[in-house]
């Protein structure tokens, strides 16, 4: 095989064809690019890290790391491949792969790279409608890494985006954004500081050979490796994850695919079974999926847990000011023009294990009636966690949208306050001016000289003219200024 995409195929699959041109080969094979013109491009091509599991009667069989040598089509198996790259892509392709469009399309949702909000094409954006996507063969994953830096700083999107790309990823500089968490302060007077966040947009996919009448026999699932940033003044923290209620540490989350072998070994389910279905092949792909929407949500919590603290004055200040509110409005816009789109793929999630991932997956004539009771078993227990996980982040959203109206309605009530005392300061001023201008206008009428100049004999006729005059006018300034309390019943 000399190709894996032909020139006309350049169009029907853009994301895969941008994934072989920016890790410096085209789909023909020859190369277009040497190491040293991009700096880059030796960690772009990476060799990709893979595990192995074969499926017998009497359970699966787990192998880490493993090289890939002469093929094995007899067994059912599964490979996990994190960050697959060119040399993979093409072993797999010559050696396994049959249902050769299935797969290109499998590759081409992988490999999509386009930014969520500022996109420029829109033909990436158009929606696949339900009834193609459940014909499909495999099944894409879109979500959101949260990881916590171990300095306290703010970041801002340059320099997320820089330190990626000094990194090495391949994907687009928009897919790493910054999340500058809002600071707490306690009652005693100190600050809570927390940390910043990268937010990187990442995929997986999985993807099966069976038919409507053949059952399956090779599954691939891909995955991104996670990120890494250099040239911070901060590095990430290890992360963690807690999948089906277990705790997992260092030595499995730096890498994805090490986690994901790890919580399949503790699957009972997957473990307990002969040839299970691929739903149940890939529920701790759901799972590791629904940890790192979950651990987004807390952070997300946090922060309105913060504003929130702050705005009832939690802080010990009598009274917010309006940068602090503007500055309160800015971090939950940000968090707001988010969660719609975060739900958005939540559900997506939920409506595929609603649909036992893909209905091709596991029909009547390529499975058995065991698998198909183990996969509505596990579909049913994934849409359930789903739902539950759609709801937070649906109740994140709606505490977003409330604590939003209330930072309005509270600069509302505070320019309320400010035009009242203005006004009071505007009535002083016209009292002030009633009690003069009177006078000043009678002078200039008397001219005030002759009999009429201080000290004269109608010097205090003139004081007495004034009086009835100020008292008049002083009367109808204050019947105007209260005429609605007055009228009012």
């Amino acid at each position: 095989m000399k190709h894996i995409l032909t020139p006309r195929e350049y169009e029907h699959f853009p994301n895969l064809h941008k994934f072989w041109t920016a890790t410096g080969f085209c789909c023909n094979g020859r190369s277009m690019c040497s190491f040293r013109d991009w700096p880059g491009l030796l960690m772009l091509t990476a060799v990709a890290r893979i595990h192995h599991v074969e499926f017998f009667q009497d359970g699966p069989r787990y192998r880490s790391n493993v090289q890939l040598g002469d093929p094995d089509t007899s067994t059912t198996q599964a490979f996990i491949i994190e960050q697959p790259d060119t040399a993979t892509l093409r072993y797999f392709w010559d050696s396994y792969i049959i249902q050769k469009r299935s797969f290109l399309q499998c590759l081409d949702d992988f490999f999509h790279d386009q930014p969520s909000f500022n996109f420029t094409q829109v033909r990436p954006k158009i929606l696949q409608m339900p009834s193609v996507l459940a014909k499909q063969t495999h099944l894409t994953f879109s979500y959101v890494l949260a990881r916590e830096f171990d300095k306290s700083m703010r970041l801002d999107y340059s320099m997320i985006q820089k330190a990626a790309k000094d990194f090495g990823t391949w994907r687009d500089d928009r897919d790493f954004g910054p999340m500058n968490p809002v600071q707490r302060r306690e009652l005693s007077g100190e600050t809570t500081t927390f940390a910043p966040l990268a937010l990187t947009r990442t995929s997986a996919t999985a993807w099966f050979d069976s038919s409507e009448d053949r059952p399956w026999r090779l599954g691939i699932i891909l995955l991104d490796r996670h990120p890494e940033f250099w040239g911070l003044p901060c590095q990430l923290q290890v992360p963690f994850a807690i999948v089906n209620g277990r705790y997992y540490g260092t030595p499995h989350t730096r890498s994805p695919a090490d986690l994901l072998l790890e919580c399949m070994k503790q699957n009972g389910t997957l473990n307990t079974s002969a040839i299970p279905g691929p739903l149940v092949v890939v529920e701790d792909l759901y799972r590791l999926v629904i940890h790192e929407w979950a651990h987004l949500a807390a952070f997300f919590t946090r922060d309105l847990n913060a504003i929130e603290w702050a705005l009832q004055r939690g802080s010990g200040a009598y009274e917010n000011d309006v940068n602090h509110l503007r500055n309160a409005m800015r971090d939950m816009f940000f968090s707001r023009r988010r969660m719609s789109h975060y739900c958005s793929l939540i559900k997506h999630c939920a409506e595929s294990a609603a649909i036992h991932g893909r209905p091709i997956w596991c029909t009547t004539h390529n499975s058995t009636e065991a698998q198909r009771l183990t996969t509505r078993q596990t579909a049913s227990d994934l849409q359930r966690d789903l739902c539950a996980l759609e709801h937070t982040m649906t109740q994140i959203h709606l505490r977003l949208q409330s604590t939003m109206t209330h930072i309005t309605a509270e600069t509302t009530v505070m320019e309320a306050g400010r035009t009242r005392v203005q006004n009071k300061i505007l009535l002083v001023l016209a009292i002030i001016g009633v009690i003069f201008l009177p006078v000043s206008s009678l002078a200039a009428v008397f001219s005030m000289g002759g009999s009429w100049a201080a000290g004269e004999r109608n010097f205090g006729m003139f004081w007495v003219i004034c009086g009835p005059v100020e008292v008049v006018l002083l009367g109808l300034l204050l019947a105007v200024s209260y005429w609605d309390i007055i009228s009012s019943p």
